[in-house]
């Protein structure tokens, strides 16, 4: 009895944070991440742009095309972004996605099933950065209908921008509870979502990241080629892993009694 009892505390400690990570933290699937088509620069400039979008390995997407700001006045660096996405009203036509040019509207953020928030703690998305040079990003979403039929508040949310080298992979993670935010009265504060009076979770109007860096980055040509492929955050599966092992070292145990 003292054997099974240890046995189903173990299970207990192993299963709860599995649970409780499933259902706190938001990440996008393989299709979501397929279906984020808008791109916004920043700044403006016709020489930034999401060339395609493509499934990688049918367990994420890949995104590449360019950051070109232009250099500053002595040739050096200068920061440029894109930012990729999905919006509340959709695309009228296909110009980009993993299925080619002119395959038809994109859904809307609804319609994808992440307009709504409001059941997550944060959100997350894993990054392999594909280029030889590193390159920095970070996580994003809009709260708030705008339009005048509803005249909500446009809250801009991000966390902090990440830099990751060469063929590195991380783990980027927006909580909610500690979030840069600008709209209303906040101009680029760091708060806790759920302190926003009129900021509702099941408003969202726009998601996805942000690609950045001083370019041109180094090479033997001025490198401004962004490629990074974005996967769903890995499940809590070594938890799991853990417990089979631990149940393994049980079971051996028993047998040499």
């Amino acid at each position: 009895m003292k054997k099974l009892g240890i046995l189903m505390l173990v299970l207990g400690l192993l299963m709860l944070p599995r649970f409780a990570l499933a259902s706190t933290v938001f990440t996008m699937s393989p299709y979501h991440l397929g279906n984020l088509y808008e791109t916004y620069e920043n700044p403006a400039s016709a020489g930034t742009f999401l060339t395609g979008v493509e499934y990688y390995a049918g367990i994420g997407a890949k995104y590449s095309g360019k950051i070109r700001q232009g250099e500053g006045s002595l040739g050096s660096p200068v920061w440029g972004s894109v930012q990729i996405g999905s919006n509340f009203w959709g695309y009228a036509y296909d110009d980009v996605g993993f299925l080619g040019p002119g395959d038809g509207p994109r859904p809307t953020v609804g319609e994808l099933g992440m307009g709504d928030l409001s059941l997550y703690e944060a959100y997350a998305l894993q990054f392999t950065n594909n280029n030889e040079n590193a390159w920095m990003y970070n996580l994003y979403f809009n709260i708030g209908y705008t339009d005048s039929s509803w005249g909500e508040t446009d809250y801009y949310v991000q966390n902090t921008w990440t830099s990751i080298n060469a063929g590195d992979t991380a783990v980027l993670t927006l909580d909610f509870a500690n979030a840069q935010v600008w709209g209303g009265i906040y101009s680029g504060d760091w708060v806790d979502l759920s302190t926003i009076s009129g900021l509702d979770l099941t408003h969202v109007s726009n998601i996805g990241f942000n690609i950045g860096a001083n370019v041109p980055l180094p090479g033997t040509l001025p490198d401004h080629v962004y490629e990074v492929s974005v996967l769903p955050i890995p499940e809590p599966t070594s938890m799991l892993l853990l417990g089979m092992g631990v149940l393994g070292l049980f079971g051996l145990k028993r047998r040499k009694a």
